[in-house]
Order: C-alpha cells, then structure tokens, then sequence
C-alpha cells in the first residue's frame, strides 16, 4: 500500500487516507535531507477505466494541484520582476488593454485583494478556446468590493496574472515554466501540460460531491490558478531551493532578494500573505499549519487535495499531494497531515 522512508511508521496517514479512499505522494525535508515519504492509499486507480492504466501510485505518480498551482505561476511573476519586465503596483491594464479596472494592480491579482468576481467559466480545451476563454471572462468580470479593501479568493486573479505573462514573455505559460523553473529546479515530473502526460502517469482527482474522477481535467489548456501536475519530491526541489536562498544544487534559480520577497508577508500583516503563499503568523487565519510551525511558515493548498509547505525558521519543506476535494473542503484534514510531518 505505502512505502516510507525514515522516521517512525506513522499509521495515522495511512488511517486518514484509507478513511478517505484518497491517493496521496508525502514527502518531508528536514534540515536539508529527505527525512520521510510516504505513498499509496486505496483509491489508487489512474484514470477511470483509461486503457493502459495501472493500479498503485508510485513517487512519480503526477498529482493535479488544482489551485495551487497558482504556486508556479506567481513565481514566474516573480522572475518577470527580476527581468524588469513588471513591478507589483503595475496595474494589469498596463498590459491587458481590454482589462477595464484600472485600479487592480498585479499585487492585487497575486495577494487576492482584487475586489474581482464572476460566473465560473468551462476550462478551455485548446489554445483558440484558451483566448476564447480570456475574452468572456474580461466581459463578464465584475467588482463585488475596492481593491486592497477584503482578501478573498478568487480563482481567476491568477488566470489574469498568467495571461500577463504571456503577454509580456511571448510564450505559453508551460513553456515559459519549464525554462525557467522546472528544467533549473531539475523538476523532471512537473509541468503545466497534463495533456502531454499518459494515463498511467497521473492519477485523477476525485470529486467527493460528484463521487467519480475528474478525468477532463488532464486534457485542459492551463490557465494560471491551474493545470500543474507534480510530484511530492519534486516540490521538495523548489523548497529547498528557497531554504538555500535561491539556489539549486548551487546553481542559481532565483535571485536571493526574490527569495525574501517570495517569504515576505507583503500586506502589513492586514491579510497574512506574501506574493505566492499563506503566512501562519501567531494566529494561522488559514488553518493549514501545524501547531508546531513556525510563525514564519507559509504555506499554499490546493481544491484537489493538495498542501505545500515551507517553514524557514525550522528548516522544513512538506508536501502532501493527494486526488481528494474532500481534504481540501475540510481544513482541518491539513492540520491533522502538517501535525504528523511537523512530528518526524
């Protein structure tokens, strides 16, 4: 069922993940070293009846992170700022002429303090239905409070950011990913094209509402608050990246002042957030920390299951990757996960 590596046998993951009939990838870093993985669960199925589908999950087994694959997006944000290219306070009409609210800023778009709403849109299939999908959601986006004012989620903020970064680099987002993270970061399982990946490479989300796999989701054009597939070690690469100040395997990623931007709560402590994760700070608003987190971790979930964290102050990178929107509708199942990496 599960393979572990170092520590003590934790049969508490394995008694959440059976409860929940969930697919999970684990893996904690501590102190620069891989201190513990895990993965396997019941609900193991790659794709709903897909030919050539295996059963079992591997530690390449790609995960969907859903919305937390806004992750990877704010970091190419990121790089684009150490280009020049963009400055938070931009405001995003600077680059999308036909964006019409001229007072939201790319540091709205990445702290979720937009202000912005709309109807749920269908995810696009291919690149023509990519600007399809851009176009409907500019004329139908509306303004529910004043930027800076509330911080709520909004799962477009990052669609928005993306296509500013289409714009401005003259590149698909999967493209531009995987030059300047993924390929660096020696993150061989990660990608923002689901659709390149065959069926026994990924293992689908389960919909607890729906009660079947949301198998559609592979083939989908990303669009910024998702489509990343990856793995448990290979988010492990990119937190130890940011622990070493920028650098992998010596080699340099990011800049070291990117990397303290990356970590630092950017909104005076009003809404806990830095440019890409959570902070728990002293009281974890989020409720996706453990107690024995720092106040300096940060972390970010994902709809499909999914919890990364980074705690600086300890030295620790985790990763939880499961095909469960039931983990995700119920906070508390990431405070019960980061609890046990916490205790390895």
């Amino acid at each position: 069922m599960a393979r572990q590596r170092g520590g003590t046998e934790h049969k508490l993951i394995e008694k959440i993940f059976d409860q929940l009939s969930s697919s999970v990838s684990i893996a904690l870093l501590k102190n620069d070293k891989l201190a513990y993985e895990f993965y396997g669960g019941r609900k193991a199925a790659l794709s709903d009846g897909a030919v050539g589908a295996k059963p079992g999950i591997s530690r390449v087994t790609r995960f969907n992170l859903g919305s937390a694959s806004s992750l990877f997006t704010g970091a190419l944000a990121v790089k684009l700022m150490e280009f020049g290219d963009v400055r938070l306070n931009d405001p995003a009409r600077r680059f999308i002429p036909e964006f019409t609210f001229g007072d939201v800023s790319v540091y709205h778009l990445m702290t979720h303090t937009s202000g912005l709403d709309c109807a749920n849109l269908p995810l696009p299939d291919n690149y023509a239905a990519k600007r399809e999908f851009f176009r409907k959601l500019y004329g139908g986006l509306s303004q529910a409070a004043a930027p800076g004012v509330v911080s709520e989620f909004f799962q477009y903020n990052y669609a928005i950011l993306a296509d500013i970064i289409e714009r401005i680099s003259g590149q698909m987002i999967e493209e531009l990913a995987a030059s300047l993270l993924f390929m660096p970061l020696g993150m061989k399982y990660t990608t923002y094209n689901g659709a390149a990946l065959k069926a026994n490479q990924y293992v689908a989300p389960w919909s607890h509402i729906e009660n079947r796999f949301m198998n559609e989701l592979h083939a989908k054009q990303p669009t910024g608050q998702s489509g990343v597939y990856t793995t448990a070690l290979d988010l492990l690469r990119f937190g130890r990246m940011i622990l070493n100040g920028g650098a992998s395997e010596d080699r340099p990623v990011f800049l070291e002042s990117s990397v303290g931007f990356i970590l630092k709560e950017i909104t005076a402590g009003k809404f806990m957030r830095t440019p890409l994760f959570m902070v728990k700070g002293k009281a974890d608003a989020f409720g996706c920390f453990s107690d024995q987190n720092s106040a300096e971790a940060v972390a970010t979930t994902g709809n499909t299951g999914s919890l990364f964290f980074i705690d600086p102050y300890k030295r620790v990178v985790g990763a939880a990757l499961t095909n469960s929107t039931w983990v995700h509708a119920l906070s508390q199942n990431y405070n019960n996960i980061a609890d046990i990496l916490m205790a390895v």
